[in-house]
């Protein structure tokens, strides 16, 4: 799976990122760079689906694709698909099902409605049968005061919700593949059973340990995306996601930007009353115009400016900046040529 994912990538991004730029798409890195990234080449699906890769196991599992013949890297990085790294991402796509992957729509609400889960049905399993002694899943102090709060106000109807739970989680494993449903029961821990680590996963299924990541968290993604499309079904199941932040801004350092947009300061004030560089600021209101479709590019650019620059885009066919700028003779700032590219996606 994760082959594919980086191959998918890669096709995308046209050789006009860097290797790099994939890596931190994955992890989630939250800077204004991998976010332009992420909607110019539609690849929100992955954002963030495996935060705990580090540089050097990604490293290495390119370098093995690159001795495949997957595909290959120039001095500056820019990778470029071969026919047979194409042949091989057509050949097996179909055994994923990559395209319920929601990375950046949840990222951050996936990981603590996942740990809430386990942590509730842990504790219910334990407490129903009078063990208060066991050791948390989770040492996620947010995660514990939710379940602490959640159990008090079921403690009288406990059987009633750990059915109810129990019935729904039954109805969303019968819509996945036997291993789909089987990585997901292991991982549960309750009274006197411990679920397997992404190790001990990886060996029983004859999977690397980031594929076994991964699955869970296309597991995961699928459950959301069943219960934000439709709540009535999961009544029970849907208490996991109360109360979690689903703000759509990806940085907290943007929304704050915007609040001051809002109230009409310009760039170089709002640079002045947080202390950050112009340029930072119009990181912040790039991302904005992403994010906010009702975002208005006027006071930067005018309606013919913005066409211009769209007519630039489609003659050079590309989303490199350089080139874009270039093409208008330097007419244009790159912050002016990354607003209009934000808002005609």
């Amino acid at each position: 799976m994760f082959s594919l994912i980086i191959l998918e990538c890669m096709i995308k991004l046209r050789a006009e990122r860097s290797v790099t730029s994939i890596y931190h798409l994955i992890i989630g890195k939250r800077s204004s760079q991998t976010l332009q990234d992420v909607y110019l080449y539609k690849l929100t699906s992955y954002f963030g689906i495996l935060k705990s890769l580090n540089r050097k196991e990604f490293d290495t599992h390119i370098e093995e694709l690159v001795t495949e013949g997957l595909f290959s890297i120039d001095n500056d990085g820019l990778a470029t698909i071969s026919s047979k790294g194409r042949s091989y991402y057509e050949r097996n796509q179909e055994d994923f099902q990559l395209k319920d992957f929601n990375g950046l729509n949840y990222d951050r609400i996936s990981e603590n409605f996942q740990l809430r889960m386990q942590l509730l049905i842990q504790t219910i399993t334990n407490r129903k049968l009078n063990n208060s002694t066991f050791i948390a899943i989770t040492d996620n102090k947010q995660v514990q005061q939710w379940v602490k709060q959640t159990y008090f106000i079921h403690r009288n109807q406990l059987e009633h919700l750990l059915s109810g739970l129990y019935n729904e989680l039954l109805l969303f494993l019968n819509g996945l593949t036997d291993k789909e449903a089987s990585l997901f029961v292991h991982r549960l821990t309750g009274y006197e059973k411990i679920g397997l680590s992404k190790n001990q996963l990886a060996i029983k299924y004859d999977m690397t340990k980031t594929d076994v990541e991964l699955n869970l968290v296309l597991i995961n993604h699928k459950l959301l995306n069943d219960l934000l499309q439709d709540n009535s079904t999961y009544n029970y199941l849907s208490i996991f996601l109360k109360g979690l932040n689903d703000t759509y801004f990806i940085t907290d350092t943007a929304a704050q930007t915007y609040q001051l947009l809002i109230r009409g300061y310009s760039i170089d004030q709002i640079s002045k009353n947080r202390r950050l560089k112009v340029s930072t600021i119009e990181d912040h209101v790039v991302e904005i115009a992403y994010i906010d479709d009702k975002f208005s590019i006027r006071p930067f650019l005018s309606e013919h400016e913005e066409k211009e620059i769209v007519v630039a885009v489609e003659t050079v066919n590309s989303k490199r900046l350089k080139k874009i700028k270039t093409s208008l003779n330097d007419k244009y700032s790159y912050f002016q040529i990354r607003l209009v590219l934000a808002i005609n996606r």
